[in-house]
């Protein structure tokens, strides 16, 4: 794929995207709207039972998104210490990653 962009006099030209800007494209257009290699999908309701979880997100100021009836949790890695709640999650939660 082929990119424009500004060669260093200022002019208009075109060169090949490479794997990192292909990468970076594919985010853009997927619907993750924030660029952390993990999200967790919950149902909103999840809210109720784990405020502490929605706690530390905002305190680490972690993205948290809302559509319709789930939450999306973006972060960059799930602490060993929430483990164990997200193994006793599984099925109710979906933990996704970027790229794979």
């Amino acid at each position: 794929m082929k990119i424009a962009y500004q060669d260093s006099k200022g002019k208009p030209a075109v060169r090949e995207a490479t794997p990192e800007e292909l990468a970076a494209m594919q985010i853009e257009q997927s619907d993750w709207m924030y660029p952390y290699p993990i999200r967790i999908v919950a149902p909103k309701m999840l809210a109720l039972q784990y405020p502490q979880i929605y706690v530390w997100f905002q305190m680490n100021n972690l993205p948290v998104e809302v559509i319709g009836d789930l939450a999306h949790l973006y972060c960059n890695e799930i602490m060993p210490e929430h483990q164990s709640l997200i193994d006793s999650l599984n099925g109710v939660i979906t933990i996704e990653k970027r790229n794979g």
